[in-house]
């Protein structure tokens, strides 16, 4: 059972593309990911990269070298004497949850805190874009029992990064940097000649000083782009911005949304630059709020 990585052992990430990612470049694509998000890694650490078709999402997977297997695996052994099962399946258990496509796992997540099996369901078909088929609660019982029969069996490992054919990345990756470049020049050209009343739409007066306020100051450095992003994820995941505060490099948010598992997208999203979130329900309004606090980039 030592080989075996808990959830708390294991840490991951999700890369968004426009399609799957060629094996030759594989390698070459996690690695610059987990450095463009700041991921510290070691050179012996397994890192396995998991393709999520339906949402066009990576979730790339790093545990320490010790490891052969984590433990979002062992729920395979709910399949053992099934055969030719093509659904989707969603295990809920204490501290995580794992999905499974046609008996194979296919994307697993921490839970940080309790949540609805409803919730779950919603925020996967957002997140994701499925539907669940089956909803199954693992009990610690359960669990137990199945890593001791994972561990009886033979077994497939995860595949490590490191033993996929490398390819040379540095092509693909100089576009992906001009791109960036070229994206970026046109957003500041964006906000001063054409989309700055979009940006401002369903905010009050106050908030539309601030963010004016906050483009004018910033027109021209790399954090302005960060920022109208985050703008245009508020507005995807339905959060209504109602006040923020930029300080060294960082922006407090304040936001609401009807529904919980909208403001937890959200949260999902910038986990990585995350640096504190509280949500709350205010009752007397029947809402969510949530307070948090996001680096941006320099």
């Amino acid at each position: 059972m030592k080989q075996i990585a808990n959830i708390k052992d294991i840490r991951t990430i999700i890369v968004n593309v426009s399609e799957k990612i060629e094996d030759k470049y594989l390698q070459d694509f996690t690695y610059n990911s987990l450095n463009l998000q700041k991921i510290n890694h070691d050179k012996n650490d397994f890192i396995f990269t998991n393709y999520l078709p339906y949402s066009n999402n990576y979730q790339i997977i790093i545990i320490n070298k010790k490891y052969k297997y984590i433990l979002p695996q062992i729920l395979e052994m709910y399949y053992v004497n099934k055969k030719n099962i093509n659904s989707f399946d969603l295990f809920i258990l204490d501290d995580f949850f794992v999905l499974y496509k046609d008996m194979k796992m296919y994307y697993f997540q921490k839970l940080d805190y309790k949540i609805s099996d409803v919730e779950i369901k919603e925020y996967i078909v957002k997140k994701l874009k499925i539907n669940i088929e089956n909803i199954f609660e693992i009990q610690k019982e359960t669990l137990q029992q199945y890593q001791i029969d994972f561990n009886k069996k033979a077994k497939e490992e995860l595949i490590n990064i490191k033993d996929i054919k490398n390819n040379s990345f540095k092509i693909y990756l100089l576009s992906i940097l001009l791109l960036s470049s070229l994206t970026f020049s046109y957003f500041a050209f964006f906000i001063d000649n054409n989309s700055k009343e979009e940006i401002l739409n369903n905010h009050n007066e106050k908030v539309k000083n601030e963010i004016e306020k906050f483009i004018q100051n910033n027109k021209h450095k790399p954090l302005l782009q960060d920022f109208l992003l985050i703008m245009k994820e508020l507005k995807n995941y339905k959060l209504n911005l109602e006040s923020f505060e930029y300080k060294l490099n960082k922006v407090q948010l304040t936001a609401s949304a009807l529904k919980k598992d909208d403001i937890y997208l959200f949260i999902e999203l910038y986990k990585n630059k995350l640096l504190s979130n509280k949500v709350q329900y205010i009752e007397n309004e029947s809402k969510y709020k949530v307070v948090i606090d996001v680096q941006l980039s320099k």
